[in-house]
């Protein structure tokens, strides 16, 4: 085999050559960084870290901290930390162990911040300081489904708690501040309120028809209200008592019982009148039937906001009925400004929650709020069909001598001259009808369930 040619001027290398030869650009490049670099670079890196805590901690309100920023925030800390004790100080932390046959071992300022982080999410679970909102994804307790039936209530039927609508209704604001405990006073005590003699229910009324009105004059608010149904059992009763908004606040009522057509319903004459209970907590026991009855009731303390109260506990053990509710204001000076309908009823759940004052658990006020659309000229229009029929009858009765010289008949006298006063006319039907379309605030519900309320503002 033929040796290669090597020319003659060409040498051998020696061996220390190749020893001594100079390294590549890369190799020394890497050789060459210098600490102090380094050094640089991570501290710039720790004050990062460090400066993204403290904002967190100090700059950020804790009401808006949230799982994945609050385990970020720990992440850097430990970061920083370690790093900036690796940096000042001989660091020998190594922690290993064995999984699934595998030895796993982390040494340096990577074991330091993971071994702290780790030994902190042990002791600090992040669940435990920001547990679900979601009550779906809470573990499955009497207090969850009570939770997920307040959200569906809310989210499918745009029912809210007490402390939601206080909150969100925007008609009134003293009767639910400064009068609270009275406000709510008489709204618990209607809608709890027991309707038993002997231990059994009072027989009330089958397919209730509710229509009131509330006149605002300028010293005196007076009330209207028809009820008319189907007697249950062999009599029925009607409550009649009434309350005013304020407290000590003075009011008088009396109860007519009509005779009304069974087929249509008609109002034919005024049988009898009462401004005492026939029967214990101003209820009046009535065997008529069909029952068409009127309340009058005559309140001292003119409001500038009110609320007006329909309960269907008063009337009907099935909690249903038809229900009109109106507001006039005869006053020009304090005309309705703002109104507002709402259906009321006890919650499916109580709920407890913290008291922004005290910082206390309490239960919620049980009581949740669903509002109506809003009032229109039809809802007007049902109240007028029936309330003047009854106001006509009153008319007759006073002109026929019928009530007597009683304090029924003062308290209607009454209640005639504020409506000569406010309209001029010398009749009731004929002062009412006087009453400018404008002035109504009506509202009608065709299915109503417990309780119904109208917030008005004058």
């Amino acid at each position: 085999m033929e040796e290669p040619r090597v020319d003659s001027t060409q040498t051998a290398p020696e061996p220390d050559e190749f020893q001594n030869e100079t390294p590549n650009h890369r190799t020394a490049t890497l050789e060459r960084i210098n600490p102090k670099h380094i050094f640089a670079v991570a501290t710039v890196i720790t004050l990062v870290a460090l400066g993204a805590t403290t904002f967190y901690l100090f700059f950020i309100n804790p009401n808006d901290w949230t799982l994945p920023s609050f385990v970020v925030v720990i992440v850097l800390m430990f970061f920083a930390l370690s790093t900036a004790n690796s940096l000042l100080f001989v660091n020998s932390t190594r922690i290993g162990g064995t999984l699934m046959g595998l030895t796993v071992a982390v040494a340096g300022p990577v074991a330091l911040w993971f071994s702290g982080m780790l030994l902190f999410f042990y002791l600090i679970p992040p669940a435990t300081l920001f547990p679900p909102k979601d009550p779906l994804e809470r573990p499955l307790t009497l207090e969850k489904f009570g939770d997920i039936v307040t959200q569906v209530m809310k989210r499918e039927f745009n029912w809210s708690t007490y402390t939601e609508w206080k909150k969100d209704q925007d008609t009134v604001d003293e009767i639910f501040d400064e009068e609270e405990p009275t406000t709510l006073r008489n709204l618990l005590g209607g809608l709890y309120e027991t309707r038993k003699s002997d231990g059994k229910p009072l027989a009330m009324l089958g397919e209730p028809h509710i229509t009131t009105v509330f006149f605002y004059f300028e010293k005196v608010v007076i009330k209207v209200q028809r009820i008319t149904g189907l007697r249950e059992g062999e009599n029925t009763y009607i409550r009649f008592e009434s309350h005013g908004t304020e407290s000590g606040a003075k009011t008088a009522s009396v109860i007519f019982v009509g005779d009304s057509d069974k087929n249509t319903g008609i109002l034919r004459r005024m049988k009898r009148f009462s401004s005492n209970s026939s029967y214990k907590g101003y209820y009046e026991e009535i065997s008529e039937n069909p029952v068409d009855c009127l309340i009058l009731a005559y309140y001292d303390d003119v409001v500038q906001e009110d609320y007006l109260i329909v309960n269907l506990k008063r009337f009907s053990n099935d909690l249903s009925g038809r229900i009109d509710l109106a507001a006039v204001s005869l006053d020009e000076i304090h005309p309705i400004n703002a109104s507002s309908f709402w259906q009321i009823q006890p919650p499916l759940f109580l709920k407890r929650i913290i008291s922004s004052t005290s910082n206390e658990e309490h239960i919620e006020v049980p009581l949740v709020f669903q509002k109506v659309r809003g009032a229109d000229v039809e809802a007007a229009q049902k109240v007028h069909d029936r309330i003047i029929p009854w106001l006509e009858t009153l008319d007759v009765s006073l002109a026929n001598d019928q009530i007597g010289d009683s304090p029924v008949r003062n308290l209607v006298e009454a209640v005639r001259g504020a409506f000569e006063n406010a309209t001029g006319a010398p009749t009731l039907a004929e002062a009412y009808h006087l009453i400018k379309e404008e002035n109504f605030k009506a509202y009608h519900l065709e299915n109503a369930r417990y309780a119904s309320m109208m917030l008005l503002r004058r």
